[in-house]
Parts: C-alpha cells; sequence; structure tokens
C-alpha cells in the first residue's frame, strides 16, 4: 500500500517536471513499449517504468521483461537526476541490458531542459517564479562553488601543511626523471649488448 502511494507520488512529480519540457516530452513517446525496471540497493526495493503519451507510467509489477535494469542506491539515482550532465552512467549506478535503448536515453536525459519557472509560475505568478528561480540558481552557484573551494583547500593542505600528496610540478618531475632514467637504461643495454 505505502509502495503503491510513493509510486503514484513520483509519477505524478515525475510527469509534472517532464511536462514543462514539451520537446523531451516528445522524445520520451518514441521509446513507448519498452519496460525499465529500477532496482533500488539498500531498500531491496524495485519497480517498473514504461513510457506514455503524458510521459511515464510507474508499476509495482509487470508482465514482460525489462529491456534495461538500473540499478543503484536511492541516493546515487537522485544524484545522477539532479547532475548538470544529465548521464544516466555513473560509478554508482549500473545499467544492464539493452545498450542501444541506453545511448537512446541518454540522449534524451542529457537534453531535457526543464522550465522550472514556468511550472512554479503557474501556484505564484511570474514576478514572484523569477525571483524563487533567482534565489535558486544563485543557491545552486554557491554550493557549487563552495564545493570548488573546499577540494582546493583540502588540496593545499594535503600538500602543503602536512606534504602527504605531491604537487603536480613534483609528479611531472618525477615523471621526467623516471623518463630519462629509462631512456638512460635502454641506451646502456644496448651498448652492452653491442659488446
Amino acid at each position: 500500500m505505502i509502495k503503491t502511494i510513493a509510486l503514484s507520488t513520483l509519477e505524478k512529480a515525475l510527469n509534472n517536471a517532464i511536462s514543462l519540457d514539451p520537446a523531451s516530452l516528445e522524445r520520451l513517446r518514441e521509446l513507448e513499449g519498452h519496460i525499465i525496471k529500477v532496482e533500488l540497493l539498500k531498500l531491496d526495493q524495485h519497480f517498473f517504468l514504461f513510457f506514455t503519451d503524458d510521459g511515464f507510467s510507474l508499476r509495482e509489477n509487470c508482465n514482460g521483461e525489462a529491456d534495461i535494469i538500473i540499478r543503484g542506491a536511492p541516493s546515487a539515482l537522485f544524484k545522477m537526476g539532479m547532475s548538470e550532465n544529465k548521464t544516466l552512467y555513473g560509478s554508482d549506478v549500473k545499467i544492464i541490458g539493452d545498450m542501444g535503448l541506453g545511448e537512446a536515453l541518454q540522449n534524451i536525459f542529457s537534453q531535457i531542459d526543464i522550465d522550472w519557472e514556468e511550472g512554479i509560475a503557474q501556484y505564484t505568478g511570474d514576478v514572484a517564479a523569477h525571483h524563487i528561480g533567482k534565489t535558486l540558481r544563485k543557491t545552486r552557484d554557491w554550493t557549487k562553488q563552495t564545493h570548488e573551494n573546499m577540494q582546493q583547500n583540502w588540496k593545499e593542505y594535503l600538500q602543503e601543511e602536512i606534504n602527504v600528496l605531491p604537487r603536480q610540478e613534483e609528479v611531472q618531475q618525477f615523471c621526467d626523471e623516471v623518463s630519462t632514467l629509462r631512456n638512460d637504461v635502454e641506451r646502456l643495454t644496448t651498448r652492452m649488448q653491442q659488446r
């Protein structure tokens, strides 16, 4: 019962979102008749996704066989869906089955461009939707910048403060020295074989 309600809610949310991008909805209609099984690791749950004229239909069971199985933890699937590059393929998500269909899905998902402001405007009006969208974009940009800054700070700390990681110049110098040593050994080996 709870799973049915959760699937119904997720289906409605997906269809509402994809309705804000008519071009992607049209591309999804080309996949009608295909079945995708989504396996949620760590929850030991699964559901089936079908393509319809309205977008998606989610069901607990399926009489046919899935064309593709998408397997991953809910957090990995969510992260994949929210990623800017909208890729289906990620290290934490496994895709099994018809790779041609997988490529078609990849192409469709990479081109999704949902006009969130248009969806929000239906409830709040254009001016409020614009301000909400602007705030969300600023928050997203700030989060991304903060993440990049933290990575840079950790890198500098590990390289400069506690000397656990070598700097790029040190790695390059080491590689150059190894290459020089290898060339010297090859020349010496060649000279020794000529004698």
